[in-house]
């Protein structure tokens, strides 16, 4: 299998590469495996959304902002169970290749 692997709440989680499921699976499982207040925030973007590419882009801009977030933010996000700053902006980097990979394979 093709992709990275973390940890995360004694879970074994794969950031794939080349994943070609669905683009809303790439984002919203990969997010839900990882903490689910996060994909909550996916979620809900996913119903103001009218198509997959705007979700797509949006999502990214989401993920993009949130690697700025500072440490009162980031503590509001995650008001359960944080992960460490490092594994999340992993997590959103990841997530970005990955949806730049389905918008443009080559």
């Amino acid at each position: 299998m093709n992709g990275t692997l973390i940890t995360r709440k004694n879970k074994t989680l794969w950031i794939l590469k080349n994943y070609r499921k669905t683009p809303f699976f790439v984002v919203i499982e990969a997010t839900g495996e990882f903490d689910y207040d996060l994909s909550l925030k996916y979620e809900s973007l996913l119903k103001e959304c009218e198509s997959e590419d705007e979700f797509l882009d949006k999502s990214v801009q989401l993920a993009k902002k949130m690697k700025k977030y500072d440490k009162k933010e980031f503590e509001f996000l995650f008001y359960r169970d944080r992960p460490t700053k490092r594994d999340f902006h992993y997590l959103l980097a990841r997530m970005i290749d990955n949806i730049n990979e389905i918008k443009h394979p080559f």
